[in-house]
């Protein structure tokens, strides 16, 4: 579970990396700082929510009832991050 979160969360680095090395090389780039701000708190907000039950609570049974809006949540990050980096990329063309 851990190493597919880090995998996660790196892609959202890495979509806010590039957008930062394309905002220096680009004048008239969209301006996504302030979604890729909001996205990396949320995600924490959604790591604490339920991480919280594993590891604060202890409770793995409740934790495996609602581990699919856990993953989903990043499922929908994954697809909102590859829109963005897509739109970096076509900067090149």
């Amino acid at each position: 579970m851990i190493p597919k979160l880090n995998e996660l969360d790196y892609q959202l680095d890495w979509v806010t990396y590039s957008f930062d090395k394309h905002r220096i090389r680009f004048d008239n780039i969209r301006d996504y700082s302030m979604i890729l701000s909001q996205y990396k708190a949320e995600d924490l907000e959604i790591i604490k929510k339920y991480l919280s039950i594993l590891f604060v609570e202890h409770n793995s049974e409740k934790f495996k009832i609602c581990e699919n809006d856990f993953w989903e949540h990043f499922k929908n990050r994954e697809q909102q991050l590859k829109e963005i980096y897509q739109y970096l990329i076509s900067l090149h063309k």
